[in-house]
């Protein structure tokens, strides 16, 4: 059951989502970009005080870009790079994204509840953000 911090949010987000506006399509973006040197990946610690899309000045959302950017793209892309490296990039997995948003959040609160380091006593609430359109949703 969902209690009144996570209501709150939703409550505020329902707000923030009146006035926004979307960005363009990570695809689209991507086009562009391409051969312009432009792209970055954040590799960052997992310390929740820490929010490098926040420090950083950039977007984290739904529309992830390992929903559009597979396991196979990403090794012909590495293969081209390092050739050298064909074995070790050809059995490397990239965290490729194969089941919907909220099958893979419901997947990471599995493996949560399952902890033996979470208690039982502590709420978790797996939410997705739609960039579309700027709403918060709880994934049941």
């Amino acid at each position: 059951m969902v209690t009144g911090s996570v209501l709150e949010m939703l409550a505020r987000n329902a707000k923030f989502a009146q006035a926004y506006t979307a960005p363009p399509g990570l695809m689209q973006m991507a086009s562009q970009m391409k051969g312009t040197g432009a792209g970055v990946v954040v590799i960052s610690c997992s310390d929740p005080r820490l929010n490098p899309y926040q420090i950083l000045g950039i977007d984290q959302t739904l529309n992830c870009g390992l929903t559009h950017f597979h396991n196979e793209k990403i090794r012909s892309a590495l293969l081209e790079i390092a050739p050298s490296d064909a074995e070790a990039i050809k059995t490397q997995g990239f965290g490729q994204i194969t089941t919907s948003i909220e099958e893979s959040v419901r997947e990471d609160l599995a493996l949560l509840r399952n902890s033996p380091w979470i208690t039982n006593t502590t709420q978790l609430v797996g939410l997705k953000y739609e960039i579309e359109s700027g709403k918060l949703s709880i994934v049941e």
